[in-house]
């Protein structure tokens, strides 16, 4: 990746654990919004529109991995 002037998290906060954290991924971009550079899979590519990105973050929210990650998260709530 590279040396992105503005980095943004996407993380689940889990309170019923402690406030446990966990990063979902990382998008970065310099000081121009476009393009945004976002991880796929052990690349990164780079999204040079809000439509682009609004597609990947669909698609990256509602992925098996993600709803994956999620219900391990509610089991150790609810356990």
């Amino acid at each position: 990746m590279r040396g992105g002037a503005f980095r943004h998290r996407f993380n689940l906060v889990v309170p019923g654990l402690n406030n446990y954290t966990y990063e979902l991924f990382t998008v970065q971009h310099e000081i121009e919004p476009y393009p945004i550079t976002v991880p796929r899979g052990e690349e990164f590519q780079e999204l040079y529109t809000e439509e682009a990105f609004v597609a990947w973050l669909k698609e990256e929210l509602s992925s098996r991995e993600t709803g994956r990650i999620l219900a391990n998260l509610l089991a150790q709530v609810t356990s």
